[in-house]
């Protein structure tokens, strides 16, 4: 638990922490002052302590989700909790999510600003990612997805660009030949090459030192222990954390100093590319700070996603022989020649996409989505939600809801075809939120997943570890939800 690491304080680390101690609990006074009278019952809530709120009393960061789904059955779907001034509410399910970002979408369309974007990474606030739903976010969201979509983002224009890095992607797996290993890294950098390819207009090699060291960078700043300054700021004290803080100020160096240098080069190509577009309907007066940190959005959004949803394909199909001995039978009879796959042949690999559709269910990979901020009063299942609330939408937790989901820890791709054996049950799954801040990648990110997973199925037996029945490994939460570290065989067929 986070209170735990406050216990190793010494005496002047304890002082500076005590003066921050007064300074949240007059936080948490001004928090009942703006909550207000309440206009209707508020959600049940967690157990808290004045200053600390619920923290002391809260599963380790890592574990969020599952201990929220937890917590529902006994709490109901909607729920709070208070972390110091910081007063948020908990969508479980997915009417109570639907509710909100749906059909009061402006109203919870606003931005929770966390301490690590507002005081370490990004304090003037550039990009998407991080603006409060306003003109000038809807401004600036408008534009990138036009320039996007020139460049075949979300269509199939998209496909031969996948392909290419799927083609480099298996060459690269093969070179393994079939020893344990964990190809995170590869995967990382081959959704990064299609994102990049887009942006700038050219593509590096996945084995490219520079392309591998930004994929590296964007991973360690979502795994690093800075996520739990989010939850308690304070302890920024402790020496622990002023190192973790010191690293990722360099990683966001070294991930600025990459897109600095692709842009310029960018810019001056004779290759069309999102970013030259971009900037010349822009226009000249274009802020070169808002677009590096536009592009790094892209960039990280565009790259951990699908990596990480391929690492669970990989545990899911070792850990599953009968899944993958179907699916190898599907494959090879649509695939027969020996081609690579093609977005053409979805419609004929229905238990293709019913996998992948339950691996995308049972690892959401962003499970707590990014936390929205309510910009006025609101009421959800029946709830008063005050202006100013945190909304945590626990997608992990709507899509292992057993209400909706029977036995929703098991992987079962049937839940997904009907009797005829078609694709069926689609819209169940939640997984890059809904509403005005949904995922502007939804649909690259399913045709990459697609090709890839295809590819990988196709190309390969996907084997645990000589001697070992299965792959064991768990999943911890931070931004995504990754598998723990794991190695496994890929023998090529």
């Amino acid at each position: 638990m986070l209170i735990e690491s406050i216990s190793t304080l010494g005496a002047t680390q304890f002082t500076s922490l005590a003066v921050f101690a007064i300074i949240f609990a007059l936080s948490f006074l001004l928090v009942k002052t703006f909550l207000g009278p309440s206009k209707g019952p508020l959600p049940p809530s967690l157990r808290s302590v004045p200053v600390l709120g619920t923290m002391p009393f809260m599963a380790d960061v890592t574990l969020l989700p599952d201990y929220f789904k937890k917590l529902s059955k006994t709490l109901g779907p909607v729920f709070s909790f208070r972390m110091g001034y910081i007063y948020a509410v908990v969508l479980n399910d997915k009417e109570s999510i639907t509710e909100a970002l749906v059909k009061q979408s402006t109203v919870f369309a606003g931005r929770r600003i966390g301490y690590n974007i507002s005081n370490i990474l990004n304090t003037n606030l550039y990009g998407i990612i991080a603006k409060q739903y306003s003109s000038d976010f809807r401004k600036y969201h408008q534009q990138v997805l036009s320039a996007l979509r020139e460049f075949g983002f979300g269509t199939r224009m998209m496909e031969e660009r996948i392909m290419l890095e799927g083609r480099q992607l298996i060459d690269l797996l093969k070179k393994f030949n079939g020893s344990p290993q964990n190809p995170a890294h590869l995967f990382s950098a081959c959704s990064l090459n299609v994102i990049a390819s887009i942006i700038f207009g050219q593509r590096l090699s996945q084995s490219d030192p520079k392309l591998t060291k930004l994929a590296d960078s964007f991973f360690l700043c979502l795994v690093s222990k800075r996520r739990y300054l989010d939850y308690c700021p304070a302890l920024r004290f402790l020496p622990k954390y002023r190192a973790v803080m010191k690293e990722a100020f360099e990683h966001m160096d070294e991930q600025i100093d990459f897109i600095s240098e692709e842009l310029d080069k960018s810019l001056t190509s004779s290759e069309g590319s999102f970013t030259k577009l971009f900037i010349e309907r822009h226009g000249e007066q274009y802020s070169r700070d808002e677009i590096r940190f536009m592009l790094r959005d892209l960039l990280i959004a565009g790259t951990e996603t699908v990596s990480v949803s391929l690492q669970w394909a990989l545990v899911l199909l070792a850990n599953h022989p009968d899944i993958q001995k179907r699916l190898h039978e599907e494959v090879d009879s649509v695939l027969s020649d020996g081609r690579w796959v093609s977005l053409d042949d979805m419609s004929q690999l229905p238990y293709v996409e019913a996998c992948i559709l339950e691996l995308t269910r049972l690892k959401s990979v962003i499970p707590l989505s990014l936390a929205h901020l309510t910009s006025d009063d609101a009421y959800v299942g029946g709830y008063f939600i005050p202006k100013g609330t945190t909304i945590i939408p626990n997608l992990y937790g709507a899509n292992k809801d057993p209400d909706e989901w029977p036995e929703p820890d098991t992987y079962r791709p049937e839940r997904f075809l009907d009797e005829s054996g078609k694709i069926c049950g689609k819209s169940r799954i939640i997984n890059f939120s809904l509403g005005k801040r949904s995922c502007l990648g939804e649909f690259l990110a399913r045709q990459e997943l697609f090709l890839f997973f295809t590819s990988l199925v196709q190309k390969f037996n996907i084997l645990p570890p000589e001697g070992e029945s299965k792959i064991d490994c768990n999943e911890y939460y931070l931004v995504n939800l990754f598998p723990t570290p794991f190695k496994v065989r890929l023998i090529a067929r």
